[in-house]
């Protein structure tokens, strides 16, 4: 004979039992983390990201002090009204 369905989906919830996990499951997970080797970055890979970072850095510097332009405004310079006179008069 089948079971009945429940009224509710909060009935559900009542069958909800607690998983059990064997004892000797946390010495195991505490062992896997005391024996885990922690890996290092080699100093070559650490240098050439160095490198590469202060690159990237410099080229950005110099983009930005070439691509100045003097006597305009961001707001000229995209083409805006630099003024706040919204009806022209």
């Amino acid at each position: 004979m089948k079971q009945p369905i429940p009224k509710t989906d909060m009935d559900l919830l009542d069958k909800i039992r607690p998983a059990d996990a064997p004892d000797f499951l946390l010495t195991r997970i505490m062992q896997r983390i005391e024996n885990s080797v922690i890996e290092k970055a080699s100093p070559r890979f650490l240098w050439t990201i160095g490198i590469s970072f202060a690159l990237i850095i410099a080229v950005n510097i110099i983009a930005v002090m070439n691509s100045r332009q003097p006597d305009t405004s961001i707001a000229e310079s995209m083409k805006l009204y630099p003024d706040n006179n919204l009806y022209n008069e």
